[in-house]
């Protein structure tokens, strides 16, 4: 039985979570349950844990929570079937937002860490520089203003939001002109890019499900999930 049925099982009336967005959450490592709170407080939506590759039927968008990039790659790359569905939304198009780890897991290259990262979906025209800010004990929150690229048609413009970073990755560079920089900070004098989108795939170094503010869950449900579901 995949985990979306045992969340169905669990829920309830299925005629009513048929009708909803179901987004899916990587869980196998690291803050997939705080997504996955956020997102069943919506209305409209249906989110639930993907462990395996049945757990990726039949959704309309899978988030890539942050945790240990080396861990998750490690753990996809063993299960060939969690890998090869995986690799089948990236390649259908199915929208994917990546926090912290999440955001390497969808760069094309990766550098930084003890590690290297033994896996990555490659869906994102992106190299990441991981541990840019330092260790965990160098972890903080600051106040971001989103860039102009970052586009608002069905919901209200987010003026400003508060990002926590912990051991947090930054886009430190851009392969194709269709990635959009949608947001980015200063760190040491220097401005590095902290949020970008392609296409269905959107990666964010910080961690919006450890905050109060669920302005970005709202944002991608609405303006990236919803125009796609069938």
């Amino acid at each position: 039985m995949s985990s979306a049925s045992m969340f169905t099982s669990s829920s309830g009336n299925c005629d009513s979570l048929s009708a909803k967005v179901r987004i899916g959450v990587l869980a196998l490592q690291g803050a997939f349950i705080e997504h996955i709170n956020i997102l069943n407080s919506f209305d409209h939506v249906f989110s639930f844990p993907v462990k395996t590759g049945a757990d990726c039927e039949n959704i309309d968008g899978l988030v890539l929570p942050g945790g240990e990039s080396t861990t998750m790659g490690r753990l996809i790359g063993i299960d060939t079937d969690l890998k090869e569905n995986l690799e089948s939304l990236v390649a259908r198009g199915v929208p994917m937002w990546g926090t912290c780890a999440g955001m390497i897991l969808l760069s094309k290259k990766s550098h930084g860490g003890k590690f290297p990262d033994p896996y990555l979906l490659r869906a994102m025209d992106i190299e990441v520089t991981r541990n840019y800010f330092g260790p965990q004990t160098m972890s903080f929150t600051t106040t971001i203003h989103p860039t102009d690229f970052m586009k608002f048609e069905t919901t209200k413009r987010m003026e400003a939001f508060d990002a926590t970073f912990i051991r947090a990755p930054i886009a430190s560079s851009i392969g194709s002109e269709d990635v959009r920089v949608l947001a980015t900070t200063v760190h040491e004098e220097n401005e590095v890019i902290v949020a970008v989108e392609q296409g269905p795939f959107l990666g964010t170094s910080f961690h919006p499900e450890l905050t109060v503010d669920d302005s970005w869950h709202k944002w991608w449900v609405n303006e990236r999930v919803l125009p796609t579901k069938k």
